[in-house]
């Protein structure tokens, strides 16, 4: 199979598993037409959805006011520990300094797997970058690397995702057109999360946290 044929596989795949129904989830709601950007509004769709799913979406006005709710998050929350990734985001806004400032101990993700395990499941709270958010579901799309790995987002019981506000789409569609206009390599991994880690038992009672993080946090900066 050539490169292209594989991008349009996965890209295919993406946007299959995307329109999924989650289970007891409302019905996708309504964002704006396609070329007609409206923040506020595919902010508000967004976080409609998150909600509904069982997380929550913050709007930050800028980077000191995305550090301002962060730290609020980390107070409230009680956290103690955290992992979190080296992507540019983190870096850009300082979150390591952050943390520290706030007593709050950085867990090393060494290179050896088992330590590195431990460290994801030890720490209260795993903070991470997140590539795209999509307002008609609530999702946010995480592509993965040495640098922002699959585990921290997932291992957990809390997730902070951090996401530019340019990059919230309206549905898996457009932010589809978007990954093909950069012609990008596609990464070796993706996720793609909407809200908590949700499943059910045999009464089909709903549990969070089963799989993954009782709370996801999704910042918009």
């Amino acid at each position: 199979m050539n490169s292209d044929m594989n991008r349009k596989t996965i890209l295919d795949s993406l946007k299959t598993y995307a329109k999924r129904p989650r289970f007891r989830m409302k019905s996708r709601l309504r964002v704006p037409a396609r070329g007609k950007r409206d923040l506020g509004a595919l902010f508000e769709s967004f976080s409609q959805a998150i909600v509904a799913a069982g997380g929550t979406a913050i709007m930050a006005e800028n980077k000191e006011d995305a550090l301002k709710r962060l730290k609020a998050i980390l107070e409230e929350l009680g956290i103690k520990t955290v992992v979190m990734s080296k992507d540019r985001w983190t870096r850009y806004l300082g979150l390591k300094s952050l943390v520290k400032a706030s007593g709050i101990e950085i867990l090393e993700l060494k290179k050896d797997r088992e330590q590195y395990k431990d460290a994801c499941f030890t720490a209260h709270a795993g903070i991470t970058g997140a590539d795209y958010a999509l307002a008609d579901t609530g999702t946010i799309v995480i592509t993965h690397s040495e640098n922002n790995a699959r585990l921290l987002s997932l291992a957990p019981e809390t997730h902070i995702a951090l996401v530019r506000k340019d990059r919230l789409f309206p549905d898996i569609d457009t932010m589809v057109v978007d990954i093909m206009k950069e012609g990008e390599t596609m990464p070796s991994a993706i996720s793609l999360i909407t809200g908590p880690s949700l499943t059910a038992d045999i009464a089909l009672q709903p549990t969070y946290g089963m799989h993954g993080p009782k709370r996801v946090y999704v910042v918009f900066v």
